[in-house]
């Protein structure tokens, strides 16, 4: 399985957990690098950020965030950021509890940086198939101002992901959620002997209570 935007990496509702098997890996300890992706129609809000290391080094600390899209195929200013440890087993490393703000249908970078490891770190990678990379060298955090990458790389996907959330409907109005958009429903109705007939009232139990949906 190759990286896939909105599965393994970039925007993703639910963290990953299996090997992306990225088709090659790529060093990223000294580093950061960066992938760049849209922001989903709902996404109001970063809770996780995480990326994938392609084998066993040296214990490290490092760095998540999200940057703001320069227009130049490179990330600009950083959005926010967070912290974590990559422990000496490959694997996916998470950075949880986030409240990093986003705007939707917004484009973004997702930025990992690693501190040095004596045996090179690798991040899985992808030459095709995603929008852009970049790269940034001499890292030990995510600077403010991510400056002129030393690399850019057109296409590339790097196992880095972001875990969204959103705004959800009223309380008070039945909603459907259809291509990353909730619509109202605006009646409710059903078949009864080959004839519909409409709903005037439902309830939905919360917490042994009955609670009215507005379906109005």
């Amino acid at each position: 399985m190759a990286l896939v935007l909105g599965t393994s990496c970039g925007f993703v509702e639910e963290a990953p957990v299996d090997n992306p098997s990225g088709e090659s890996g790529i060093a990223i300890d000294t580093q950061a690098r960066a992938v760049r992706d849209t922001s989903p129609a709902t996404a109001t809000t970063v809770t996780e950020i995480g990326w994938y290391a392609r084998g066993p080094t040296e214990e490290a600390d490092f760095e998540g965030g999200i940057y703001t899209d320069e227009e130049n195929d490179e990330p600009e200013d950083l959005v926010d950021k967070g912290s974590g440890v990559k422990g000496e087993s490959g694997g996916w490393y998470r950075i949880t509890g986030l409240n990093i703000p986003i705007s939707s249908n917004t484009v973004y970078w997702l930025a990992i940086q690693l501190d040095d490891t004596t045996v090179a770190t690798a991040i899985d990678r992808e030459i095709s198939g995603g929008t852009a990379g970049a790269r940034i060298t001499s890292q030990t955090d995510l600077p403010a101002d991510w400056g002129t990458s030393a690399t850019k790389y057109p296409g590339y996907l790097f196992a880095i992901y972001a875990v969204w959330e959103g705004e959800p409907p009223p309380a008070s109005t039945t909603a459907i959620n259809i291509g990353d958009e909730w619509k109202s429903i605006a009646a409710l109705k059903i078949n009864i002997g080959d004839a519909w007939k409409a709903i005037s009232a439902a309830k939905i139990n919360i917490g042994d209570v009955w609670k009215v949906l507005d379906i109005a």
